[in-house]
């Protein structure tokens, strides 16, 4: 009997080892790209309701296998054996199409961080002694972004970089960067923002910005486009995505500042 307790107390230590862990890193991170206890706070919260949240998961994850079989799609399209189309892939700059993508994966955890089963408890928001939610949004952003799209992306990049060798990386960090970037400018211009885990699941459609999310996609594309045409030339990337970094760390700033005036009710 003592063998068996011995026993089945070992799996409940390797649990609470890797909860402990996890939480550790978490909080790390939190510690790393936050500047206020507000936003520590909510991107500790955020990732929290993104890890645990089945119905998140269950609609966020799929972004990521979407992203690379549609890839794969596309770029093996055209006549030859399989070997030739991906001889034909490896060669070209099909790693762009991949890198702008990926985005889909950031846009749709973000998107989706809106909603939650528990939506009734979001008026604590409002009940916060906050002066602006920015806070929350941003915390939340910066929760997904490293906490999903980030080892994400360094995943795929190294995928990548095995297919098309060392020399795209200067491409995968304008990449990152130029999706980072329009992310964020379109949670900006967003008009319908609704707080964090704040609206049911059943109002995902009604809570939609089709404009914002249209004139993404073009920007998306037009910027994938311009990307696509000096992929490869070290000497224009690299100081390019310094200034998109640069960028998106205005923007960030700016996010921050988002104003209570600017949040819808909660649905």
């Amino acid at each position: 009997m003592a063998l068996a307790e011995g026993s089945s107390s070992e799996p409940e230590k390797e649990n609470k080892a890797v909860f402990a862990a996890h939480k550790n890193y978490r909080a790390m991170l939190a510690g790393l790209v936050t500047r206020t206890p507000a936003e520590h706070a909510a991107f500790e919260w955020a990732w929290a309701m993104a890890t645990r949240s089945r119905d998140y998961k269950l609609k966020s994850y799929p972004s990521m296998a979407f992203a690379v079989v549609l890839f794969f799609y596309y770029s093996l399209q055209g006549s030859g054996s399989l070997q030739d189309r991906w001889a034909e892939m490896s060669a070209g700059k099909w790693h762009v199409l991949l890198i702008y993508l990926c985005w889909m994966t950031l846009t749709t955890m973000l998107y989706n961080s809106v909603y939650t089963n528990k939506h009734k408890a979001a008026w604590i928001f409002h009940a916060s002694p906050l002066k602006h939610p920015g806070p929350l949004f941003s915390g939340t952003f910066l929760a997904i972004l490293t906490g999903y799209y980030t080892p994400f992306f360094l995943v795929i990049g190294i995928g990548m970089m095995f297919i098309w060798g060392l020399g795209i990386a200067p491409d995968l960090l304008l990449g990152y960067a130029n999706t980072v970037f329009l992310t964020l400018l379109g949670q900006l211009m967003s008009s319908k923002r609704l707080l964090p885990f704040s609206s049911s699941w059943a109002n995902q459609r009604k809570g939609s910005n089709v404009f914002i999310a249209i004139l993404s996609m073009l920007l998306i594309g037009v910027i994938g486009m311009l990307h696509y045409f000096i992929a490869g030339k070290i000497w224009i990337t690299l100081p390019v995505a310094v200034v998109v970094g640069f960028g998106s760390w205005a923007l960030l700033r700016s996010y921050r500042q988002v104003k209570w005036s600017s949040v819808n009710e909660i649905i």
